[in-house]
């Protein structure tokens, strides 16, 4: 059989999944995916600036006041186009931790990003969403994130649910705090 015969399967093949590499959607778009999710879910979009980080969010708009708060914290999100080529904006492709909050039946819940996520025109370093994830000033930006939704919505406790890095996030925070009663990462 000629080498080219079986060849041409894989070239069509390697053509194939090339070209999805190209169809990585903008930042804008990926944000706009998010928002359009969850407003269909009846939640509304937020940011909190917190410490070095503007944190973007969504939450229910049926939060009650002095009832605990269930926070989910999103993944790394697109950290990497390539093996070897950072992504010049760390929103996810996929929003897999807002999937996960918007299909939890708790009524007090809400969504956090990770630094420098959902956000356009922000100065953010890429070592944010690289080798400086799990930063001292990222877990700080949480921590003071975490205390202002407290206390907007006079919740006496926290619930974290962290997808994927958000889990590592998660966990950092119950370490350090005091009100998590229920800590839950999913991998």
């Amino acid at each position: 059989m000629p080498s080219w015969i079986v060849l041409r399967p894989l070239c069509l093949l390697a053509a194939l999944l090339l070209s999805g590499c190209g169809n990585i959607p903008t930042p804008q778009e990926r944000t706009d995916n998010a928002t359009r999710l969850a407003m269909q879910h009846g939640w509304q979009p937020f940011s909190i600036v917190a410490g070095r980080f503007e944190l973007a969010g969504f939450s229910s708009q049926s939060l009650a006041f002095g009832e605990p708060l269930r926070v989910y914290i999103e993944g790394d999100g697109l950290a990497w186009i390539s093996r070897n080529r950072p992504s010049p904006d760390p929103t996810p492709v996929t929003p897999t931790g807002l999937k996960l909050a918007l299909a939890d039946p708790a009524s007090n819940t809400l969504y956090l990003g990770r630094p420098c996520q959902y956000l356009a025109n922000t100065k953010c370093n890429s070592a944010y969403w690289l080798n400086k994830r799990f930063a001292p000033q990222v877990v700080e930006s949480y921590n003071l994130a975490l205390d202002r939704l407290k206390q907007t919505y006079n919740a006496a406790s926290l619930a974290l649910v962290g997808y994927s890095g958000g889990g590592a996030i998660a966990a950092l925070l119950t370490a350090q705090r005091q009100d998590v009663d229920l800590l839950i990462t999913v991998a």
